[in-house]
C-alpha cells in the first residue's frame, strides 16, 4: 500500500485555504509587525522604566505570569498533547501547527544568534535605544543577558495563533489576545523591549508562511495528515458502533 494518500481528501486543505490565496496580502501582517516594531524604537527605553522598574503592573504579575506558558516549547507541547486527545477530528492539523509554533520560536532563536541586543533587565541604562545592540554575529557569545532581539515566546505564541486560528477560526482573535499578554509580560518582566516582541511576531508571521505554503512541504504533511485524518474517521466509527450496541 501506498504510504500517503494517492487523493488529497478536501478535509486535509480546508484548515490551510487561508494561506492559499494571493502572497501579497499575507504579507500584510509581517509587514505592519516590522513597521510597528520600527516606531517602537523611541518607546522602548521609556517603557522598559515604566514598566520593570517601577513596577507599574505589579498587581497583575501572577496573571501575566500564566500566559508564558503560550510562548514556551513545553507550554506549547503541552497544549498539543491536549489537542490530541481531546480534538479527533481535527488531529490531523496538529503536524503543521506544532511546526508552526516551535519553528517560529527555533527561528527567533536563531536571529539572537546573528544580533546582539541586551535585555531591559541587564542594560545599564546609558545612552539611546540603539546602544543597547552590542553587534552583530555574537552567536552564543552574548549569552542570555544578550539574546533580547526578537522575543521567541512572542514568536512562538504568534506561530501558534496563526495556525490555530487557521484550525478554530472562530477563537482566532482570542489567540492574538493571548499572544499580546505573553509579550506584554515579557516586557513587564524586563525580559525584553516593546520592539523585540514586535519583530519577534514578524519572525512568526514568516515562519507561518513557509510552513503554510512552501510546496516542497507539502507531500509530506499531506502524508502525516492523511494518516491522522484516518485514524479520526476510525476512531468517528468506533464510536458510532459502540453507540449502536450499547
Amino acid at each position: 500500500p501506498q504510504p500517503c494518500p494517492s487523493s488529497i481528501d478536501p478535509r486535509l486543505l480546508a484548515p490551510w485555504m487561508p494561506w492559499r490565496g494571493n502572497l501579497l496580502p499575507l504579507l500584510r501582517l509581517p509587514l505592519a509587525l516590522l513597521l510597528l516594531g520600527g516606531l517602537a524604537f523611541a518607546v522602548d527605553v521609556q517603557v522598559s522604566i515604566w514598566l520593570p522598574q517601577r513596577h507599574l503592573l505589579n498587581f497583575m504579575d501572577d496573571f501575566l505570569q500564566v500566559f508564558e506558558s503560550f510562548g514556551d516549547a513545553v507550554g506549547i507541547i503541552m497544549f498539543g498533547v491536549a489537542l490530541f486527545v481531546l480534538d479527533v477530528r481535527r488531529r490531523f492539523t496538529l503536524v503543521r501547527v506544532m511546526l508552526a509554533a516551535i519553528g517560529s520560536g527555533v527561528m527567533a532563536d536563531i536571529v539572537k544568534l546573528l544580533v546582539s541586543r541586551s535585555r531591559p533587565y541587564d542594560w545599564n541604562y546609558q545612552g539611546g535605544v540603539f546602544d543597547t545592540f552590542q553587534g552583530l554575529l555574537p552567536f552564543a557569545g552574548a549569552g542570555a543577558g544578550g539574546q533580547s532581539f526578537p522575543s521567541a515566546h512572542v514568536a512562538t505564541s504568534m506561530g501558534f495563533a496563526l495556525a490555530l486560528g487557521s484550525v478554530y477560526p472562530r477563537g482566532r482573535w482570542l489567540f492574538f489576545f493571548v499572544t499580546a499578554l505573553v509579550g506584554l509580560q515579557r516586557v513587564e518582566v524586563g525580559a525584553h523591549f516593546v520592539s523585540d516582541a514586535c519583530f519577534g511576531a514578524a519572525v512568526a508571521c514568516v515562519t507561518s508562511l513557509v510552513v503554510f505554503r512552501l510546496k516542497s512541504l507539502g507531500l509530506l504533511f499531506n502524508c502525516f495528515e492523511g494518516k491522522l485524518l484516518a485514524q479520526g474517521d476510525a476512531f468517528d466509527n468506533a464510536e458510532v458502533r459502540d453507540d449502536r450496541g450499547s
